[in-house]
Order: C-alpha cells, then structure tokens, then sequence
C-alpha cells in the first residue's frame, strides 16, 4: 500500500513517518526566526529549519524502506528536500556574509 506524503487526508501515523509535521515545523522556524527580527535570530532559526530538512531526508530512506514509496517518488522527494537544504544553507552563508546588522523585513 502506498502511503500519500504529501495528502492532507491521510493520517500520519498511517504511514508511519511525520513527513506533514517535519514540513510544518520547517516553514514555522523560518517564519518564527524572521519574526524575532534579529540577525543572530534568524540565522539560528534556518538552521533549526536546515535540520528539519535533514531530518525529512531520513524519514524518505525509511519510508523507502518500508514500501511506502517508490524509487521514483523518492528521488523526486529526496532531490527536493536536498535542494531546499542547500538554498537554506545558502542563505544562511548570504546573511553571514551580507555585512548587514538585521534581516531587511
């Protein structure tokens, strides 16, 4: 049985991974630490994002690994989620290097 990532209909726990509330928790530190309105902040808060991306990567191989995805689905959604690690680190090395006090909100 192949278990929808991404559909809002389908319990999490029925798949056995938190792949809906991994991706929550990713936006919600980005928006959390630009709301804080610090630098230092912001930084600290992409990187919490940054392991959540991470961490998704690692809930795809299980996933993988229990059959609830196939190995198209997961290249598409591990190249993704690899993707989105590198533009956070990105910005992140960006906002180290902008020579700026504060993030422009």
């Amino acid at each position: 049985m192949k278990c929808p990532i991404a559909a809002s209909s389908a319990p999490i726990s029925d798949c056995g991974i938190r792949s809906a509330a991994l991706v929550f928790r990713f936006m919600a530190n980005i928006a959390e630490g630009f709301g804080r309105g610090g630098k230092p902040e912001f930084i600290r808060f992409l990187r919490i994002s940054r392991a959540s991306a991470m961490e998704t990567q690692s809930h795809l191989y299980i996933a993988l690994d229990l059959g609830y995805l196939s190995n198209q689905e997961f290249e598409t959604l591990h190249d993704q989620a690899i993707r989105v690690t590198r533009m956070v680190g990105g910005f992140i090395n960006y906002l180290l290097c902008d020579g700026t006090e504060e993030p422009k909100n």
